[in-house]
């Protein structure tokens, strides 16, 4: 059986888990587009095109 789980739902579990602190962090669903991009291109960390978040924030997530 496969378990299909929307982007959405998984951008809400690490809020869940370690919610913010500051009003202007930047938002989980964002974040996970930019690994998904990263993952599904195989490109650089510092590649991630424009209206992606900064490449240091979505490789610290990827990383934790």
């Amino acid at each position: 059986m496969v378990l299909q789980v929307g982007l959405d739902e998984v951008a809400r579990f690490p809020e869940l888990v370690d919610p913010p602190r500051r009003a202007d962090v930047t938002p989980a669903r964002q974040v996970l587009v930019g690994i998904a991009w990263h993952l599904r291109t195989c490109g650089g960390w510092r590649a991630l095109p424009a209206g992606f978040p900064p490449w240091r924030t979505v490789y610290g997530w990827f990383r934790r």
